[in-house]
């Protein structure tokens, strides 16, 4: 990641510079996104249902730019939506200045991270190199006890490298970097920088990563970013398609015997690919955070928290959660932050979740339980028509469903069971139960 600016081809830079990059051995073509990943979607889905500890849920994470807004405001917008985890790059040139070698200017970086930190925000530090990303380690471990180290930022990518690396030339990095933070601050998560899906060859880039020779006892997991769409539509891959890129990913990366749990770093959908609807960006991002809750992965990290400008001509001026600072209502909600907010507030103090699977209407539902209540949010990812959803829920004194957009949805409870029509377009539905 680079601040303020973002011109990453993680696939959504491939988008954007039409370089026609390769898909994920097994995917779909664009042309045919919409119908042809439904079975394995749905295959992926039944495979993880039943019931886990809370301890199971991804952090929810939340990318930013430190420009867009002051440290209050990047604490204010965070608490707002529920964020307990943010992500940015840290500007080693602006640190560690020419001529000064080994000596470090932090003040910076600390204004952003000392009061977040404090509120219990935990960070995702994007670094690179050995005593640079060991320096971070040691300066923040005290500050941030629970923070992460991710190396590099989309190693496999074309545009942060003056010679692009392979995966065999990044895991020479990897392995030593890795290790000696781990030697430094064994307390601090390791993640390999975020990996997107636009190589030529991305199946060959990570296991030519996992298989050049080198082990990586210190990474704690592999990071993933699962952007998949192109334009025009439909080339917009629905959601839960990222369940089925980071299945294909642990298999590839664990094909050389060092599997390993996957964090997604990164994260997000422009406006113009939701063709200008803000309501769909907000469905998708919720969408995108309950299929990281079916995966069970470490981290489930949305691009960005604020908007990099205004005007949807550039499309990281529409990524954000909340409108640019010049916008006609500055820091303004989008119903993507209102949609993320739905979902985090189902999942605070959660003690377990419960993954269900309806194959016939191709529709989830995670219910999370607890103590004074029951919060079931249910969603169909097939678009071809409204479904009549039906489900045994159990006995409540009182059952209110709202849309994760936060308006009123019409749902019935009756005999301990809750019924709805779902639609792919109308989004998930967030049903709360009162015991």
């Amino acid at each position: 990641m680079r601040a303020p600016r973002r011109a990453s081809l993680s696939l959504r830079g491939a988008v954007f510079l039409q370089l026609g990059a390769a898909l994920w051995p097994g995917l779909a073509s664009p042309a045919a996104l919409n119908a042809a990943p439904a079975p394995e979607i749905a295959t992926l889905i039944s495979a993880a249902q039943g019931t886990y500890p809370a301890s199971k849920l991804p952090v929810i994470c939340v990318a930013l730019h430190q420009s867009t807004a002051s440290p209050a405001q990047n604490l204010a917008l965070l608490r707002k939506i529920g964020a307990g985890c943010a992500r940015t790059d840290i500007s080693w040139a602006s640190i560690e200045r020419a001529g000064s070698a080994g000596a470090y200017d932090w003040q910076d970086v600390d204004d952003l991270w000392s009061p977040l930190c404090r509120a219990g925000i935990r960070p995702i530090m994007i670094a690179g190199y050995n005593n640079f990303a060991v320096a971070i380690a040691n300066h923040y471990s005290a500050m941030c006890p629970h923070m992460a180290v991710e190396l590099f930022n989309e190693p496999s990518a074309r545009n942060w490298t003056g010679t692009p690396w392979s995966g065999a030339s990044y895991a020479f990095m990897l392995a030593p970097v890795s290790a000696a933070i781990k030697a430094a601050q064994p307390s601090v998560t390791v993640y390999s920088g975020g990996i997107g899906l636009d190589p030529h060859d991305p199946a060959g880039w990570i296991t030519q990563m996992t298989g050049a020779g080198q082990r990586f006892p210190g990474v704690d997991a592999y990071a993933l970013h699962p952007y998949f769409y192109e334009t025009p539509p439909p080339g917009t891959a629905v959601p839960e398609q990222l369940l089925i890129d980071a299945a294909h990913f642990a298999r590839d990366a664990g094909s050389s015997g060092q599997a390993k749990p996957i964090a997604l770093t990164e994260y997000g959908f422009p406006l113009k690919l939701v063709q200008g609807d803000l309501g769909k960006q907000g469905i998708y991002v919720a969408r995108g955070i309950l299929a990281s809750i079916i995966g069970r992965y470490r981290v489930q990290t949305i691009y960005d928290l604020v908007d990099d400008g205004t005007g949807d001509a550039d499309p990281e001026n529409t990524y954000g959660l909340f409108q640019n600072a010049a916008a006609e209502v500055p820091y303004g909600m989008k119903p993507a932050a209102i949609a993320f907010r739905s979902v985090t507030e189902a999942m605070a103090k959660a003690r377990t979740f419960t993954v269900a699977f309806d194959a016939a209407i191709s529709a989830p539902t995670i219910s999370f339980d607890k103590s004074n209540s029951e919060v079931f949010i249910a969603w169909t990812y097939d678009a071809s028509g409204a479904k009549s959803y039906r489900r045994p829920i159990g006995s409540f004194s009182h059952v209110s469903c709202e849309d994760v957009l936060g308006k009123t949805y019409p749902c019935s409870y009756a005999n301990g069971i809750l019924s709805m029509t779902l639609s792919e377009s109308s989004g998930p539905v967030v049903a709360t139960a009162l015991k």
